[in-house]
């Protein structure tokens, strides 16, 4: 026997179902400002990558030895965004390699990495607090 308890809806009202629904969506997306703050925290997430690159790199660096991690991250690289890009990030990393801007840049790194990390966050945060419509403390 078929299921009754299923009330099946005739084809125009399942339309306008649908198309009340991606209507309500689309406006909740945008009233949230969903878009900016998706750009926001990507923006924020790209801040933080090169800096915390160089420091999976020195940590790597010295368990595997420089060269070694260096070389498999740059390889990873590759394999994402191409071997332009895996250059540019080559040349970046040679850059900082030197002893002594090596520490210098390891310093810069770790505060550049702190700030962004805490500004991902915090965009998060406000993201979410918005779209639940939390109010600001």
């Amino acid at each position: 026997m078929p299921h009754t308890f299923i009330r099946k809806l005739p084809d125009e009202t399942r339309a306008q179902q649908a198309w009340q629904l991606s209507k309500g969506a689309v406006t909740a997306w945008l009233d949230d400002f969903a878009p900016s703050m998706g750009a926001a925290i990507a923006y924020y997430t790209i801040f933080s990558l090169a800096p915390m690159l160089v420091i999976a790199i020195a940590v790597a660096g010295m368990i595997f030895g420089h060269d070694a991690a260096q070389g498999e991250i740059v390889g990873q690289i590759q394999g994402v965004v191409g071997v332009e890009g895996a250059m540019a990030v080559q040349g970046l990393l040679k850059s900082v390699s030197e002893p002594r801007d090596g520490i210098i840049a390891a310093g810069l790194g770790i505060v550049t990495l702190v700030i962004g990390a805490t500004a991902v966050f915090a965009e998060l945060q406000s993201a979410l607090d918005r779209i639940w419509h939390i109010p600001a403390a």
